[in-house]
């Protein structure tokens, strides 16, 4: 009798570590795993068939996963620490221990691997990307940071498809793993300082990343000239070596033609609001085109798609109250994010609630934050989510909301903003964080329903 692979994971419920689960599932491996807590998507992998742990003890670990043989897998995360009891017990067991991103990499360097690099717009271009491949000629298996709102899943998979398309993670310098055929740089604002250190370092790890691509690469023309390497070919609005023009809003959707040396492509259309979905789309097209794709095969796929939960989610949107859900973690994202409220809403007052993420980031970030977040009419913050880091001194949301410029600002738990979102006037709610926020959700929607019915906004 042939053995079957065995994967455990130790943290489960992250969102890329997830998607690795679906995938060896879909395979036809045995796959469990560990989180400290109950979520959403942990919840939809046990209904998927894969067992989940919530207690960091041996003893709960499936009889299958403690047997150490070539056959068992152990998958980890930076953010469960290494000094807990599973990840201890593993390796006192002289398990096979493998990083996420080294995962990952095994599986995109056996295939053509298309991977999306960059500070932000990473999700937003993958998903879009693979939309277009996975219901094109082509097919594709994609892993995405985010869960497609069409799919209700943050992997698809085409196991007949010589394509993977992935996010190239900058953290912990992850992406250098990889060996693309094709590249997406999309920013290289700085981030993770914790683990570059400097501005500089951190341009080093993609120019060091764009090195590996043995084919095209596509960034954004606004990343410096010496990042971009001899293989790379720029894009922009208006400006680069292919180009979004003649931008125009017709029935709530963008609608831009596309222009580049040998190719022209008109009226695509998507429904996603913000310039930077613009950029997103057009990084997608660009790769399309370069793979052989039709025009209207990525017409299609571009007018079909429908998103990724929390990147500009609209959780519930009427005439009296519309309520958003964002991804948004970094000042230049929060910048976007209110911004494409603003275009939509010009007129409404926006009340933006914030979870910083990581003591370091709320650190090196601290004026840039405040700048961005001053932009909405009245702001919230929550406690800073702290992942994988313990406490800066002098670091804290309460640091954070004395730099706000806004005048209508208020720091509370997590837990009471429901309550106290249910007695502020609201027109426009914006909520953004990568942390936990996004479990307050259904409870925040519960009080706004509740207003809705008692007629008061």
């Amino acid at each position: 009798m042939n053995e079957v692979r065995r994967y455990f994971f130790i943290g489960i419920g992250g969102i890329g570590m997830s998607a690795l689960a679906r995938y060896f599932a879909a395979e036809g491996c045995q796959v469990a795993g560990y989180d400290k807590t109950s979520s959403t998507l942990t919840e939809s992998l046990k209904e998927e068939g894969i067992e989940v742990i919530y207690n960091d003890e041996v003893d709960n670990i499936p009889a299958e996963f403690r047997r150490i043989d070539e056959w068992l897998t152990i998958v980890r995360t930076p953010a469960v620490p290494l000094d807990s009891e599973l990840n201890r017990f593993y390796k006192e067991k002289q398990a096979s221990v493998k990083k996420r991103s080294e995962i990952l990499a095994s599986i995109a360097n056996s295939k053509r691997c298309i991977a999306v690099a960059g500070t932000h717009g990473k999700t937003t271009t993958t998903s879009i990307l693979g939309h277009i491949l996975f219901n094109s000629s082509l097919g594709c298996t994609a892993f995405v940071g985010g869960i497609l709102s069409q799919y209700d899943s943050n992997v698809l998979i085409d196991p007949k498809s010589p394509f993977v398309v992935l996010e190239a993670d900058e953290f912990d310098r992850s992406f250098h793993h990889l060996n693309p055929e094709i590249a997406v740089v999309t920013s290289t604002d700085a981030d993770h300082l914790d683990i570059y250190g400097s501005q500089k370092e951190f341009e080093l790890a993609f120019s060091l990343f764009l090195d590996k691509v043995h084919g095209r690469a596509f960034v954004h023309s606004s990343i410096p000239k010496k990042i971009k390497g001899k293989k790379s070919l720029s894009y922009g609005i208006e400006d680069g070596d292919i180009q979004a023009i003649h931008i125009r809003v017709e029935n709530g959707r963008f609608h831009f033609d596309i222009e580049a040396d040998r190719m022209q492509m008109l009226n695509v259309s998507i429904s996603l609001p913000g310039r930077h979905n613009i950029l997103n789309a057009l990084a997608a097209v660009s790769v399309c085109k370069e793979l052989g794709l039709d025009n209207e095969q990525i017409r299609s796929g571009i007018s079909s798609y429908k998103g990724v939960k929390r990147r500009f989610e609209f959780v519930s949107c009427d005439e009296s109250i519309v309520f958003i859900d964002d991804y948004a973690h970094h000042p230049s994202e929060i910048n976007a994010c209110i911004s494409s409220v603003r275009e939509l809403y010009p007129n409404r007052k926006i009340t933006a609630v914030f979870q910083p993420h990581l003591f370091s980031r709320t650190r090196d970030f601290m004026e840039g934050f405040a700048i961005s977040l001053s932009a909405a009419d009245e702001v919230i913050l929550v406690p800073i989510y702290p992942a994988r880091e313990k406490p800066i001194p002098g670091v804290s949301s309460q640091a954070l909301l004395e730099r706000l410029s806004v005048t209508n600002k208020v720091l509370c738990e997590k837990e009471e903003l429901p309550s106290l979102i249910a007695r502020r006037e609201l027109e426009v709610l914006l909520t953004m964080g990568a942390g936990d926020i996004d479990r307050e959700i259904p409870r925040i929607q519960s009080q706004l329903n509740n207003r809705l019915t008692t007629g008061r906004t």
